[in-house]
């Protein structure tokens, strides 16, 4: 009788494990849920001290890439989202760039605070494209540096609270709320 116990508590163990391995397959498609329809910053990092870069408000929806410690989920850069890239390692055509070093920062835009630009993620190499969306100049250490505004590079992410987000299948959903580690919407 008391292995029977046993077996049934680690069948039911095992099931319960495998939905939710299930519900931590990635990447998958969520939907913003904050309550009462408030806005949703997206961030440079995991975390509150990295600066805000855009807004996501209910209903829009984002690839979730990975969960990270205290709740941060990784998501691919939302539409409107921008990096920064020196122009002066740029060689420009058109809408195109081409990266002419290697090991040049691209640094995270910000759509909220546009002076922020303290967050690298990634390096590109020399003969990397990029598609330029503007150009601006700022000062640093009291010089005036020219960047390009490009689309986000590949590998290039953006978090926001995952509390605010629900898988966007109903299945994975159903799953996510048996996952014990999932916290629903406030």
């Amino acid at each position: 009788m008391h292995r029977c116990l046993i077996l049934t508590g680690l069948v039911l163990f095992s099931l319960n494990s495998f939905a939710v391995a299930q519900t931590a397959q990635f990447p998958y498609e969520a939907e913003v849920v904050a309550a009462d329809n408030r806005d949703t910053y997206v961030r440079s990092g995991p975390g509150q001290r990295y600066y805000p870069t855009s807004v996501l408000k209910r209903g829009d929806r984002v690839t979730v890439r990975r969960h990270d410690p205290g709740g941060w989920y990784m998501i691919d850069p939302p539409a409107g989202s921008f990096s920064w890239l020196r122009a002066e390692y740029v060689e420009k055509k058109g809408d195109v760039g081409i990266v002419t070093e290697s090991n040049v920062v691209a640094r995270v835009g910000s759509v909220i605070e546009p002076e922020k630009r303290e967050v690298e993620q990634i390096r590109l190499s020399r003969g990397d494209r990029v598609k330029i969306l503007g150009e601006q100049s700022a000062v640093v250490d009291g010089r005036s540096i020219r960047y390009y505004k490009i689309e986000p590079p590949r590998f290039e992410y953006r978090w926001m609270m995952g509390q605010f987000l629900v898988p966007s299948d109903p299945n994975r959903r159903r799953q996510a709320a048996k996952d014990p580690y999932w916290a629903p919407p406030t």
